[in-house]
């Protein structure tokens, strides 16, 4: 993420910035797969709660985050942002060393040795429901980054003409909506079950 981030100003055409932006794009992927992992691995009976906070704490960056982002390009350049974000990333590695621990970590290395040289990770995860799991994050993706943070904004920008400080509040404003649904949605998955919450928010 931060090194995609600070080479997009320096990105010369079009197709460079989308190669980029998609290299962005999968960087922040496996960044969320990897703190859903966390919280299935040491969750327990709060991983409702534990996932919808930490999506809370995002949607509370994207409260912040557009609305600083779209005044530091208005006030300077469009780049500008881009570099910011790529310093932050980088400095929220730092801590992550030391406060992310992995106690499963010699179980599996010992059944690793037992189970010998081989591909098992991959048998692991090529079965039918991981499979169907990554086609529906695919296009539960498609669509909410095409709505959320694609195609509106480009609507709004060439039907209106409107600049990155007023694109930043309306993300702002669309996180706003957001945060107490997230909150709400933690406590109901974790009273009733995940899947009588998350099927009917598909």
């Amino acid at each position: 993420t931060a090194a995609s981030s600070l080479l997009i100003p320096l990105s010369m055409t079009f197709p460079q910035l989308l190669v980029l932006r998609f290299i962005m794009g999968w960087a922040q992927g496996m960044w969320v797969l990897a703190r859903l992992t966390v919280i299935a691995d040491q969750g327990g009976d709060k991983r409702g709660r534990l996932i919808t906070a930490m999506i809370g704490v995002e949607s509370a960056g994207k409260l912040i985050g557009p609305a600083v982002g779209g005044f530091i390009a208005y006030i300077s350049d469009v780049r500008v942002p881009f570099i910011v974000l790529g310093i932050l990333a980088l400095l929220a590695v730092i801590p992550s060393f030391k406060l992310i621990h992995d106690p499963k970590k010699d179980v599996m290395r010992a059944q690793k040795a037992q189970e010998g040289p081989g591909l098992t990770w991959l048998r692991e995860v090529m079965v039918f429901p991981i499979i169907i799991i990554c086609i529906v994050q695919v296009f539960v993706q498609m669509s909410r980054s095409s709505a959320g943070n694609g195609i509106l904004d480009l609507y709004a920008v060439y039907a209106y003409g409107i600049g990155p400080e007023i694109l930043g509040i309306m993300a702002a404003i669309a996180g706003a909506v957001a945060l107490p649904i997230t909150f709400m949605a933690g406590h109901v998955m974790d009273r009733f079950g995940r899947r009588k919450t998350i099927i009917p928010g598909f």
